[in-house]
């Protein structure tokens, strides 16, 4: 076929591609190269696929964006899930990470936490289900992280060992205690005891 082929005939009806980045875009009858909508979208960082780790260390941000979604599924023996965050180059906290927390879920709050709790251990207090593991589903929202006045995250989780489940919304942020802030460089996922096996992805949000 020579030359451009109309949209009636199953082409396009452009003779150029566009800008790069463009995407094809109807109006009904034609096709026009636009540039994609912007803000909203959800760009794939990083997958992280854990097994028997003791830390999920996330280390994906940067200055290209400024939020991040990161969603996963993983599985421990009968452990409390948790969360820190490292800021800027810092060496203090555990490894790294921040340790002194407020720190907030649907069931309590507390603060100088060591680390944010994503939910409880509901395996250990049934019998039925001693050694079974817990599967925990989550979304954790990262925000303005290249602000360093405030570091803060929330998110949800799902937790399921056996026939039992527990849903809880958390959140945290870090206060200071006198020690320096900076950007948000990084995010760490780490039961109270074992180890996690699962995956877990990071996704930059366009603005």
């Amino acid at each position: 076929v020579l030359g451009t082929l109309p949209a009636a005939n199953g082409g396009t009806g452009i003779t150029a591609a566009g800008t790069s980045g463009n995407v094809l875009t109807s109006n009904g009858s034609t096709w026009a190269s636009s540039a994609p909508a912007a803000g909203g979208s959800w760009v794939l960082l990083g997958t992280y696929t854990p097994s028997g780790a003791s830390t999920v260390d996330i280390t994906n941000f940067s200055s290209t964006y400024d939020d991040y979604a990161i969603v996963g599924t993983l599985a421990a023996a009968s452990a409390i899930p948790k969360i820190r965050i490292k800021l800027g180059s810092s060496s203090f906290g555990t490894s790294g990470y921040v340790t002194n927390f407020y720190d907030y879920n649907s069931n309590y709050q507390n603060s100088a936490a060591d680390g944010i709790q994503m939910g409880g251990d509901i395996g250990s207090g049934n019998p039925s289900d001693a050694g079974a593991n817990i599967k925990m589903s989550f979304i954790t929202y990262c925000n303005n992280v290249n602000d360093s006045t405030y570091q803060g995250i929330y998110g949800q989780t799902n937790n399921a060992a056996g026939y039992n489940m527990k849903g809880l919304i958390y959140s945290g942020y870090y206060y200071g205690g006198g020690q320096d802030r900076g950007i948000l460089t990084g995010l760490q996922y780490f039961p109270d005891t074992g180890t996690y096996t699962g995956t877990v992805r990071i996704y930059g949000i366009v603005k």
